[in-house]
């Protein structure tokens, strides 16, 4: 008498029973859903572990109710180097001169 697996349901044939492509093509079937929604493990990460902390969680949080602002003050972009815009453009360091004919 045919049984099923315990967590997939796969089907099992019985001693007796005969072989059914269809009740094999089933198993598959559900064997290729089971492993491609299957979440490969990391290292040094478990399923459980909770790497995101409270403080980024508050801190997404709060941004539901952020708005844009339409402006910016030129000291409040900061450049990879650490000066503001204001600064570059105080100082004249926004742009490189470029001479024509030579590589940059």
């Amino acid at each position: 008498m045919a049984t099923q697996t315990t967590n997939y349901k796969l089907n099992k044939p019985g001693e007796n029973d005969f072989i059914e492509i269809e009740k094999i093509n089933e198993n598959f079937d559900k064997i290729d859903t089971t492993l491609f929604g299957k979440v490969d493990k990391s290292e040094g990460k478990g399923l459980s572990s909770n790497d995101y902390t409270n403080e980024e969680k508050n801190k997404l949080k709060s941004l539901e109710n952020y708005t844009h602002p339409e402006t910016h003050l030129a000291s409040m972009i900061v450049f990879e180097d650490g000066e503001t815009l204001q600064d570059k453009l105080n100082n004249n360091t926004l742009y490189k001169p470029v001479v024509e004919g030579v590589g940059v």
